[in-house]
Order: structure tokens, then C-alpha cells, then sequence
């Protein structure tokens, strides 16, 4: 558990005066944690060498509370024997659901509706924050709770870890049905949080285009798909439970994928030394090379192998080599075990695309990868 420390520390928290970020009484009474945080004599002290502060918000101003993650830190409590080792542990594992859950709820009807939206629906949904910026980075949000795996168990209860994973889910597809490409995104408006603001937007030539209103960021990531295929899988073979994938248009998320990854494994350019048409390219006006690409928005020039190009790597840099290999690596296998939930699925009015189609091109996609 401790090997995800790193991404749990850079989780930070803001209170929103106003909004439905759930299950918080009293909302504006807390203080923004980037500035509690920075405060370092925060007691009790640990009884260390290093007599380290307790870093938690108050119970108050907690935002995701769950009782088995509270359990977890208690048990371990009489466990690591070095005080100083357990605070860091007690500050960091549960931050995530203290810190960045800034939302949870359902997902409106008619949710594209400015107007109406219509009914509540059952959908979870979750968003989930990486630093101070009111957005939602797929690749982070997946990762800042794969270290609660281990206590992940079915359940319908809305305050669960369950409900927690499934929001994300569910949030994710949406996401990347809106943009397949872009990897960072705005709040959903069932939350009511504020839009943040990306000011390299005008800065930067995207295309195909996408919506700042429902998109915050838009860099062409291989891994950030990658991470939805993981954390669904996680969740699945966590729990067994098949309902999210087969009620909330999955299926359907899963299909933008493969098309939208297929038209980047295509060469630069054809045969003849014309361009290729590409799913994604971008180009921006800035000082910073790794902020663009080369080749009017194309980046550097490859053949086709198999591979997926990747834009920009992980860190949001832009590649100098398309071909990034830990992220083909990574949607490989996640897409392979992806496919077995997708071969459980049984063709539905909900999910008409032909799932055993989908499981095939899946499997073999992820083997021409391999082999590339």
C-alpha cells in the first residue's frame, strides 16, 4: 500500500462555498487544505525523532469518509513500529478521500441540458481532483484510489468504496465519449462546482476542437485510457459485480476507445510521401518545447508497427519518440483485461454493439501491440 505514498501526497483539497460536494456538513467553514497544509504544527506530534504533525483535515472537513479505510489505519496503528513511519502513513493513505474527493452524487437524466436535465438517475458518479485545480485528470483519479484495492468489496451503499470506484467509472466513460483524446476535464454540472479555467487554451491548436466547458485540458495521453480500462477491471475482479458495465453505456465508451487509439497507429505519412490523416494532432505558442510538438501538430515521424502514437508522455511532456513504450505496455495489458469483462456481457437494449466483436478486436489489438 505504501508504493502509491507519492500520488496520495500530491492530492490537495479546496472547499467550495455552495456546491453538493457529499458528505460534508458545514462546507465553508474549512479551510483550503493547500493552506492548512503548508502549517506544520499541526498536534499531536508524532513521538519519533522527527515528531511529525498531524497532517488530516478535522472529521468535519473530511470529504469521502469511510469507515473500513478508518478501521485499516487503526489496525496498522499497533502495527509499524516506528512512530514516524506510521504518521506518514496515517497522513497519506487516507488523503485521497479526505483531500481530492471534492464531489459525489447521480447523474442527471438529461445531463447536457442546461435547462432540463431532467430526472436523477442511479448513476455514480465521483470527481476527484489531483492538485488545486478544479479539474479531473483521468490517469491521476484512477491511481489515487488503486491503493484502496485491497479493501474494495461490493456494496450499494453510496458513502462506500464501491460507489466511489463506480463514480469514477462512470465519470470517466462520459468523459471519454466527450473527448477520447484529452485527458484532463470540468467538473460535471450535477456537482454545481465552479468551471476552473485553463489559460494556455487560446494558446494552443487542438484538433478535433474540444468544449472547455466540459474539457479542461486536451493532450493526447495513452495512458489516461489505459487507466480507465484498469480501474474498471480492478473494480470488477474486486467485487464481480457486471451491473456498471452493463447499464451506463460501457460498451459504448469502449468502442470510442479502440476507434480513437486505431487512428493513431497509423504511419506520418503514406506510401506515396503524402500526410496521413491523424485522430489528434496539436501545436501550441510557447516557450517551452515540451508544451507542442514538432511537424505542425504531427510530432516526429513514424511507420506503422502496430503501436499507438502517444502525443505526450505521463509527466504532460510531449514526446520526442511517439512510440512510448511503457504506455503501450500498460493499454496492452489493460486492454486484455479489459476484454474479459467485455466477454461476459451478454447484448442487451443498453448495449447493442456486438460484445463478442468487441472482445475479439480487443484481444488482438492488444497483440499486435505486443508485437510491434
Amino acid at each position: 500500500m505504501l508504493l502509491w505514498l507519492p500520488l496520495l501526497l500530491l492530492s490537495s483539497w479546496n472547499s467550495h462555498p455552495g456546491t453538493l460536494a457529499a458528505p460534508i456538513p458545514d462546507e465553508p467553514k474549512c479551510p483550503r487544505y493547500d493552506d492548512y497544509a503548508r502549517i506544520r504544527d499541526h498536534p499531536p506530534f508524532s513521538e519519533g525523532r522527527h515528531r511529525l504533525p498531524y497532517q488530516r483535515p478535522v472529521k468535519e472537513c473530511r470529504k469521502f469518509p469511510v469507515p473500513v479505510v478508518e478501521e485499516t489505519i487503526e489496525r496498522l496503528r499497533g502495527k509499524i513500529a516506528d512512530p514516524d513511519l506510521f504518521r506518514l502513513f496515517e497522513n497519506a493513505y487516507p488523503n485521497t478521500l479526505d483531500t481530492a474527493v471534492l464531489w459525489t452524487g447521480f447523474a442527471w437524466e438529461n445531463w447536457e441540458n442546461e435547462t432540463e436535465h431532467g430526472q436523477t438517475t442511479d448513476e455514480d458518479l465521483a470527481f476527484v481532483i489531483t492538485g488545486d485545480i478544479n479539474a479531473m485528470w483521468l490517469r491521476d483519479s484512477a491511481n489515487q484510489v488503486l491503493s484502496y484495492l485491497p479493501l474494495l468489496q461490493a456494496s450499494d451503499d453510496p458513502k462506500s468504496l464501491a460507489a466511489l470506484f463506480r463514480g469514477i467509472i462512470n465519470l470517466h466513460s462520459r468523459y471519454i465519449k466527450i473527448s477520447p483524446y484529452c485527458h484532463a476535464f470540468q467538473p460535471p454540472p450535477e456537482s454545481k462546482i465552479p468551471l476552473g479555467t485553463n489559460y494556455a487554451y487560446n494558446r494552443n491548436h487542438v484538433v478535433p476542437p474540444y468544449n472547455r466547458k466540459k474539457t479542461f485540458d486536451c493532450k493526447w495521453e495513452l495512458d489516461s485510457l489505459a487507466s480507465f480500462l484498469q480501474i474498471s477491471s480492478e473494480y470488477y475482479n474486486a467485487t464481480g459485480d457486471i451491473r456498471p458495465f452493463t447499464k451506463y453505456k460501457w460498451v459504448e465508451t469502449i468502442e470510442v476507445i479502440l476507434n480513437a487509439v486505431e487512428a493513431m497507429r497509423t504511419a506520418t505519412y503514406t506510401p506515396d510521401g503524402h500526410i496521413a490523416p491523424s485522430g489528434y494532432t496539436m501545436y501550441g505558442q510557447t516557450d517551452r518545447a515540451t508544451e507542442t510538438t514538432s511537424n505542425n501538430g504531427l510530432g516526429n515521424p513514424v511507420k506503422y508497427t502496430g503501436m499507438i502514437r502517444s502525443t505526450f508522455r505521463p509527466s504532460d511532456d510531449a514526446t520526442i519518440h511517439q512510440f512510448l513504450i511503457p504506455s503501450n505496455m500498460m493499454f496492452a495489458h489493460q486492454l486484455l483485461s479489459a476484454s474479459q469483462i467485455m466477454s461476459h456481457l451478454i447484448p442487451s437494449s443498453t448495449s447493442p454493439q456486438n460484445t463478442t466483436r468487441l472482445t475479439t478486436r480487443m484481444t488482438h489489438m492488444s497483440a499486435e501491440i505486443r508485437a510491434g
